[in-house]
């Protein structure tokens, strides 16, 4: 019992003590395949309490990202690793791709973070964070090494090329 109060003793001197911070996207990358599928990484840095949740395992963030995927994506997604530094999933078909006569053009859609962050408000770990889902870098990279980037920008218009 005294361990107990000793260890939330320290988690309230550690919340007055660490200043108001949000989870931040640092980067984000987009690889198209070929036949459209995409590999998408994130890199982020955690809040203080985050990093808590993450190390305990009070919430894991792999199982918090698949039901959220699950009741929001619409194509089959595989989570390829979550760390508390990034995270990296492979999207089925993310991309939309059409064969020309003597190309394809590549379709990547729009990505809306700002919408993102609205549906976080009524998440669970919104009473503990705050969100800054405005990647600093953005880059989505085709199969030809074409590359596209965007800065600070939540909301990414669609991004199409052809090869």
């Amino acid at each position: 019992m005294r361990i107990l109060k000793i260890f939330i003793f320290i988690i309230i001197i550690a919340a007055i003590a660490i200043p108001a911070q949000a989870f931040t996207f640092n980067s984000l990358s987009a690889e198209v395949s070929e036949n459209g599928d995409t590999l998408v990484v994130f890199d982020y840095t955690m809040t203080f309490w985050e990093y808590f949740g993450y190390y305990t395992k009070i919430a894991d963030p792999s199982d918090e990202i698949r039901k959220e995927l699950d009741k929001r994506s619409s194509q089959p997604v595989d989570i390829l690793g979550v760390s508390d530094k990034s995270a990296s999933f492979l999207i089925y078909g993310f991309t939309d791709v059409k064969d020309n006569k003597d190309s394809k053009t590549y379709t990547v859609p729009p990505v809306e973070f700002s919408r993102a962050e609205e549906v976080l408000k009524d998440h669970w770990v919104s009473k503990i964070t705050t969100f800054d889902l405005s990647p600093a870098t953005t880059k989505i990279v085709f199969p030809d090494g074409y590359t596209k980037e965007y800065y600070n920008q939540a909301d990414i218009p669609a991004t199409v090329h052809t090869i």
